[in-house]
């Protein structure tokens, strides 16, 4: 990794302080948009473009979310909700097993099949956290 961690992850923390300047601070949109373009760039020649289509997807979501006010109290956004502690928790040790894993048997050279097997194993064990540990210590 280069550098320190918060300046290896700055340009998608950079993401959310755009997103944030631009529905709090009143950010024009013209602005918001060479603000978000320029950081995808960089995203894009930096860490790729498995990065780049989460980060444009994530960025999407919040600016519709922004834009049309909705209410996103589906089912299944609001477990998403209550298991993004656990989410936080676990991400970055799947992560690492996970790419270890990957590239130490020479299993599929696919970021794609690695990235995809990672989300899905983060947020069965977050699923299986937040109900053994978390909901019963909020209690």
């Amino acid at each position: 990794m280069d550098g320190s961690i918060l300046f290896y992850w700055f340009p998608f923390f950079g993401l959310g302080l755009i997103i944030f300047r631009y529905k709090c601070l009143r950010l024009d949109f013209y602005t918001f948009c060479l603000l978000a373009l320029i950081t995808f760039i960089f995203i894009f020649m930096k860490y790729g473009t498995p990065h780049l289509l989460i980060s444009i997807l994530s960025i999407a979501f919040l600016y519709t979310n922004l834009y049309f006010n909705l209410n996103l109290q589906s089912n299944l956004v609001v477990k998403l909700g209550k298991i993004s502690y656990p989410v936080y928790l676990v991400h970055l040790a799947i992560i690492q097993i996970f790419f270890y894993f990957f590239k130490f048997n020479g299993i599929g050279n696919s970021e794609y099949l690695t990235i995809g097997s990672c989300i899905l194993t983060v947020l069965f064990f977050s699923f299986l956290f937040y109900h053994i540990f978390e909901k019963y210590s909020k209690k």
